[in-house]
């Protein structure tokens, strides 16, 4: 079979966020908050004399071939591999599967082919690839780490802030929304600059309230996500809508009982750590 390596990193709920964007990708991401989760993306690779990549989601059963931010992944480290990476929940959705990816091949092929990066390495190319592929902005920061996650600036060496709620969490995804979508669209920092809450969560309940606040004010929910909004308001269950993606999460009880009756419902724990570093075999 030959050496191969294996990297997993969890996919995370933003709640809130406000990009901000800088002639230096480094500089570029956003403020605002979010929640890892313990379900997500896991990468192996294997040497192989050309690229190739597979995209498996389990959710759905579906494969796909071939990633540009994953290939670019492998153009900037100089490297050449097969790539599978397999989720546990449904891409295009909010999840920040993008990152997840990037940061769980990129760590496994810094196992694989020896290259001596450290974490703050590894998160620095997996940002610079998000944030010029427009493809997200502050969740490969996020991901470095576990918890619920106020992010203070942009970029991956921005103050953080994490605590660890024991919060049994549920989503519903209704859709697919691409990240890059909505992005691109112009004037979206200004819009969301009034809208943005300006301060941390309090706590998981505070995350909510100010989530949703947030997802209202600014216009982005749907219609679908607000049907979901709307149950939940009359059933007195806190829900909020997930940035970036077609869903909804909420907490607490009668939140698993309401949410499916609109479809299958995730179930999800805070995760207490970021992505894994590779395990190498071979």
């Amino acid at each position: 079979m030959g050496k191969s390596a294996v990297a997993f990193c969890p996919g995370k709920i933003t709640g809130y966020f406000l990009p901000v964007y800088d002639d230096d990708p480094a500089n570029t991401g956003s403020l605002g908050a979010c929640v890892i989760i313990d379900r997500g993306v896991t990468a192996t690779v294997r040497r192989s004399g050309k690229t190739s990549i597979k995209i498996s989601d389990r959710i759905s059963g579906r494969c796909m071939y071939g990633s540009r931010p994953l290939e670019e992944a492998c153009i900037l480290l100089g490297v050449t591999a097969e790539i599978e990476t397999e989720s546990g929940l449904p891409l295009h959705s909010g999840y920040g599967l993008s990152a997840a990816a990037l940061l769980s091949v990129i760590s496994a092929l810094n196992g694989l082919y020896d290259l001596g990066m450290d974490r703050h390495q590894v998160a620095g190319v997996a940002h610079r690839i998000e944030v010029e592929g427009m493809t997200g902005l502050g969740d490969v920061a996020s991901l470095a780490g576990g918890g619920l996650v106020c992010r203070k600036g942009p970029g991956v060496g921005a103050e953080i802030s994490r605590f660890f709620p024991d919060t049994e969490i549920y989503s519903i995804t209704l859709g697919e929304l691409k990240t890059e979508d909505i992005l691109s669209g112009e004037g979206l920092a200004e819009d969301l600059g009034r809208v943005y809450p300006g301060r941390c969560p309090k706590g998981w309940d505070d995350f909510v309230t100010l989530s949703r606040s947030f997802a209202e004010d600014s216009g982005l929910i749907s219609s679908n996500v607000r049907r979901v909004l709307e149950m939940c308001d009359t059933c007195n269950v806190p829900a909020s809508m997930m940035m970036l993606g077609e869903g909804v999460f909420a907490a607490g009880n009668r939140a698993h009982e309401i949410l499916s009756r609109f479809g299958r419902v995730n179930c999800f724990h805070v995760h207490d750590k970021g992505f894994g570093d590779a395990e190498v075999t071979g």
